[in-house]
């Protein structure tokens, strides 16, 4: 599997939804974790989402962000979050900009087919001092170790995911 793998996926279809709108209505709850968590690191910095979806994180931290920049591989999620104005690119390594402060992978980098290649790319594009989030699956989730869910298993040890913490 490589980045052509996600480019032609149907990227709302995942998430049970048809359009950008149901898709972040969707992830909402994870979306008011993640500002309550990291809201305060985006604030006031030039901020790539990598990742990004149909674009729940891009709303939400945009507001605080001086500048927000979004990498989607996925063509109808990168399409839609254009449409609703935001700078986005299909690959890290097609972003032009080197001076980004803060960047967050939200369970994106288990997907990465060379995670220490992209983390080295994504190193380069941002200027001294910057802060990379990462947020991964946890194989001894509590729902996985204590209560053995079949179903959260089957979610979390699927193909796509490379590795998990």
């Amino acid at each position: 599997m490589d980045i052509s793998y996600y480019e032609g996926n149907d990227n709302f279809s995942f998430w049970g939804a048809l359009e950008r709108k149901a898709t972040i209505a969707a992830k909402s709850e994870d979306t008011q974790r993640r500002f309550q968590q990291f809201g305060s690191v985006v604030a006031n910095k030039k901020w790539m989402d990598v990742g990004a979806g149909a674009g729940a994180v891009l709303d939400a931290f945009s507001p605080l962000a001086s500048e927000t920049i979004a990498v989607e591989p996925q063509e109808e999620g990168r399409q839609s979050i254009a449409e609703s104005g935001y700078d986005v690119y299909g690959s890290v390594e097609e972003v032009p900009h080197d001076d980004i402060e803060v960047v967050t992978l939200f369970h994106v980098f288990e997907h990465l087919i060379d995670p220490i290649g992209t983390a080295t790319t994504l190193r380069n594009k941002m200027s001294a001092g910057g802060k990379i989030v990462i947020e991964v699956p946890h194989a001894e989730d509590f729902l996985i170790s204590f209560l053995d869910l079949e179903e959260f298993k089957s979610f979390t040890f699927w193909s796509e995911h490379y590795f998990l913490e």
